[in-house]
């Protein structure tokens, strides 16, 4: 933890010397993946239909290609089983990245992410935070000076324990193994400082 603390010091205050900051928020879908997918109907899948995502991002290049990302999220995927409810996710993610200028107006950009992700299951069941990882690709195409647009890919995944309530009579409370994964697509608009 102390070393990833003075890799982010490091990284801005190097950021900051440079004046490579950007700002953009961005939306698109969510598309959920594994035990929290729709596709697989058995009793510990999350059952969860593609939803939407909405994210801020700050940025900085500190030197040569490098810099770190952070990136502030909620999605929203509906339940397949019960219509009308939906799994609430709130992320909170930075980490390195590493970005090239593809020629003209276009840049390239990967990061590895880690950070917290907050998880709430249909009608307030269960809420849950914990420890996420992840990493995805970032496509900018220069408008103006300041101005971007932005396309991005982020898959996300974290592990956490969640209650399961049998159908007994008394019912027995139990918790089982979860694995949140999401891959989160991004269209949107940024801007340099």
């Amino acid at each position: 933890m102390k070393l990833f603390l003075l890799c982010v010091t490091t990284l801005l205050s190097l950021g900051a010397s440079a004046q490579k900051w950007s700002l953009a928020l961005s939306s698109g879908g969510a598309f959920p993946m594994g035990t929290f997918a729709h596709l697989m109907p058995a009793s510990s899948s999350a059952n969860a239909k593609t939803g939407w995502n909405y994210q801020g991002e700050a940025s900085f290049g500190a030197f040569h290609g490098f810099g770190l990302d952070m990136l502030g999220g909620y999605q929203r995927n509906e339940d397949a089983w019960m219509p009308g409810t939906h799994y609430d996710t709130w992320r909170f993610l930075a980490g390195p990245s590493y970005g090239v200028h593809l020629g003209g107006r276009w840049a390239l950009k990967t990061r590895a992410l880690a950070g917290l992700v907050h998880f709430k299951e249909p009608e307030g069941y269960s809420v849950r935070s914990s420890f996420a990882w992840g990493g995805g690709l970032e496509l900018r195409y220069k408008l103006v000076k300041h101005w971007f647009l932005l396309g991005s890919a982020d898959f996300v995944q974290s592990r956490f324990r969640v209650p399961v309530i049998s159908n007994e009579v008394p019912p027995v409370v139990s918790d089982r193994p979860f694995t949140f994964s999401s891959l989160n697509t991004a269209v949107g608009l940024g801007y340099t400082l």
